[in-house]
């Protein structure tokens, strides 16, 4: 198989970069903003980023014409450190935004209690004449 560089891998290659320096750049935003917790997390989506750039270097120069596509050889690890940051590190947070958008949005006063019947949270009632 023969790995030809049309224009369109220009275009392709092109997206691609400007994708990955994107979400670079929003990681390190977060990554500056987060708590140490957090941290964690963004190191694992910068690592994953900088990954993907030495696979689409590698792709893009092509070396001898060897024509092996790097990103797809790198990809599962991506894969890997992305679920990583989302699962074990609670990184989208479900738990905490259905609390904000059920619990905090309800025009009906709640309370949270634990199992020895003592106030953990509670919301105010608003109140709609």
């Amino acid at each position: 198989m023969f790995l030809a560089k049309g224009p369109w891998y220009c275009v392709q290659m092109g997206y691609v970069l400007i994708c990955l320096i994107l979400c670079t750049r929003l990681y390190y935003q977060r990554y500056v903003k987060s708590s140490n917790k957090e941290k964690i997390q963004f190191r694992l989506f910068l690592l994953a980023s900088l990954l993907t750039y030495v696979s689409v270097v590698f792709t893009a120069i092509n070396h001898e014409n060897v024509g092996i596509d790097y990103t797809a050889l790198v990809l599962p690890l991506c894969i890997l450190l992305f679920y990583i940051a989302l699962t074990q590190y609670d990184f989208l947070e479900i738990k905490l935004m259905a609390r904000e958008r059920v619990f905090e949005d309800s025009h009906e006063g709640l309370i949270i209690l634990n199992k020895e019947l003592e106030v953990m949270d509670f919301n105010p009632a608003r109140w709609s004449f």
